[in-house]
C-alpha cells in the first residue's frame, strides 16, 4: 500500500537515533537506544506502520524497511541533509499533501519537519531532556491505550484525534 492511499492514517515522523548496529540494516532496526524505540513504539500506536517515517540526519526521511549503512550524523550538524532534499523525498513520497502530520521528537528535529509541515502537532518540541521526552511518550501509549481497548484498536478506532 503506498501512503497516497492510506491518507485517513496521520504521518508520523520520528527521529534517528544514536546508537546504531554496526551492519546495514531496515532503518526500524538499525537503531537501538531506548530513545528511538519508545518513539518507535509511540508512532506504531497512532498510525500504520506505512504511514510512519524516519527522520535521519544523513538520508532524510526514511520508510521503516528502508536499508541504510550506520553512520554519525545529526540533523542539526555540519553535514546534516539538506532540508531541499527532505522536500524532494517527500514529494516523491507523495507526502507533502498530508493532512495529518505529527512529529515525536525534540527540537533539532522537530524545526526540520515544522518547516515542512507548519501544522504538525509536536507534543516533545517544548520540553527539555530525554527523561521527560520518554516519560511523555510512556504517558501517550498509556493514554492511548486506557482510551481505546484492544476491541476498538482492532477496529480501527483513530489515536491521533488526542494530540
Amino acid at each position: 500500500m503506498t501512503y497516497a492511499s492510506s491518507k485517513k492514517d496521520p504521518l508520523v515522523i520520528i527521529p534517528c537515533g544514536r546508537r546504531k548496529m554496526t551492519r546495514a540494516a531496515a532503518a526500524e532496526k538499525l537503531y537501538l537506544g531506548p530513545y528511538f524505540h519508545s518513539c518507535l513504539e509511540t508512532a506504531l500506536a497512532l498510525t500504520a506502520k506505512d504511514s510512519i517515517r524516519i527522520l535521519s540526519g544523513k538520508y532524510g526521511l526514511l520508510k521503516l524497511g528502508q536499508v541504510i549503512a550506520p553512520y554519525d550524523q545529526r540533523i542539526d550538524k555540519p553535514g546534516a541533509v539538506a532540508l531541499e532534499k527532505i522536500v524532494a523525498q517527500a514529494r516523491r513520497q507523495r507526502l507533502l499533501g498530508t493532512h495529518k502530520v505529527i512529529v515525536l521528537a525534540g527540537q533539532a528535529y522537530s524545526n526540520v519537519v515544522l518547516k515542512i509541515w507548519p501544522r504538525a502537532a509536536a507534543p516533545l518540541y517544548r520540553l527539555a531532556g530525554m527523561g521527560r521526552h520518554l516519560a511523555r511518550l510512556k504517558r501517550l501509549r498509556g493514554e492511548l491505550f486506557s482510551r481505546f481497548p484492544a476491541a476498538r484498536r482492532a477496529a480501527g478506532a483513530s489515536f491521533s484525534d488526542m494530540l
